[in-house]
């Protein structure tokens, strides 16, 4: 269930780094929208794997599995919200 809001959650916020090209006044910078695109998918694919390799490796200590998730989602948070200062940048 993580994974999927994961995924959703990514591709909204990927999508919305697409639709500031339509509001440029001016030329919107390029590589900062591809650089914004790459950290919304990076840090989601981080995200995925560190909520994952958390939850896994909390199963064989036979600890509390919400860790790796909630690690996971500190992840894509950090990641959602550096792409969103690097879409604004874009469009500015």
């Amino acid at each position: 269930m993580l994974t999927v809001t994961l995924i959703a959650a990514s591709l909204l916020s990927s999508l919305g780094a697409t639709m500031i090209e339509d509001s440029c006044t001016t030329s919107c910078n390029d590589a900062l929208i591809g650089a914004a695109h790459l950290t919304y998918w990076g840090g989601f694919a981080a995200a995925v794997l560190v909520a994952v390799v958390g939850a896994g490796w909390a199963a064989a200590k036979d600890c509390a599995m919400v860790v790796g998730p909630i690690f996971g989602w500190a992840v894509f948070a950090a990641a959602w919200t550096f792409g969103g200062f690097l879409v604004e940048a874009a469009g500015s």
